[in-house]
């Protein structure tokens, strides 16, 4: 089954939500989803004001435990087991605890997309069932495994890429432009040279540019280094939707 709906906040103070009836695991992660904030704010915490960013909540383990009848071990194991699984994060002191639901962005901006087509073609009217042809072009133009291709290509490039800025730029660049096996299999083998040439050596890497004008420029197709450090040579050899530098 394929497809998507959304969630009302307002759904909490329903009276099916505010049951007396113990959550599971299902209606717990859902009311962690309903909790994260749509965009950043300030939350004042006793005599502090702290940022909580967009997907980010302020709350306690005693507070989700009163909320899903459960006991606040079993509220820690829950949160630790969504932590492992890479699905949230969670940090906080002996008052609070910070969650961030992980991909947040990624989810929004799919989202705000899908929300400016269905207006361009229901006149703002927004339509709660999605069929699988539709669903396909709305999420940037491809299906899940393409989605996730540009994910895994992003996360291979920057940690490969020797100068660590700009990071959500880097991924911004790769969520918009999407390329290829074979583009991104030139683009790392090049990016393997760069990084040992001896412009890009000398000096604590002081000439290094930054990964998104290494991008935006395609510095990739530039005329390869001729002065390379230690015999490099790196080739990127992609299976499926994985990268192997070797």
């Amino acid at each position: 089954m394929e497809g998507w709906i959304k969630l009302y906040r307002k759904m909490q103070g329903h009276w099916i939500w505010k049951s007396n009836e113990k959550f599971d695991k299902r209606s717990a992660w859902i009311s962690l989803l309903l909790k994260a904030n749509h965009k950043d704010e300030n939350v004042l915490i006793g005599s502090t004001v702290v940022e909580v960013k967009s997907g980010s909540f302020i709350t306690s383990e005693i507070k989700l435990a009163e909320e899903w009848k459960w006991n606040r071990k079993t509220v820690s194991a829950f949160l630790k087991l969504l932590q492992n699984n890479k699905m949230i994060r969670k940090k906080g002191t002996t008052k609070w605890t910070s969650i961030t639901i992980e991909k947040w962005d990624l989810y929004q901006i799919q989202e705000q997309q899908i929300g400016q087509q269905d207006g361009q073609q229901s006149n703002n009217k927004l339509d709660t069932n999605k069929n699988d042809k539709n669903i396909k072009n709305y999420i940037y133009g491809q299906n899940e495994p393409d989605q996730e291709k540009w994910e895994q290509q992003f996360e291979q490039f920057y940690k490969q890429y020797p100068k660590k800025v700009k990071k959500q730029d880097v991924r911004k660049w790769f969520q918009k432009n999407k390329p290829s096996n074979e583009l991104f299999s030139s683009m790392m083998n090049s990016l393997e040279q760069f990084k040992g040439s001896e412009d890009w050596l000398k000096e604590k890497g002081q000439y290094i540019p930054y990964p998104t004008s290494w991008l935006n420029q395609k510095r990739w197709e530039d005329e390869k280094p001729t002065k390379i450090k230690n015999n490099i040579s790196s080739q990127v050899i992609i299976k499926g939707n994985s990268f192997i530098i070797k």
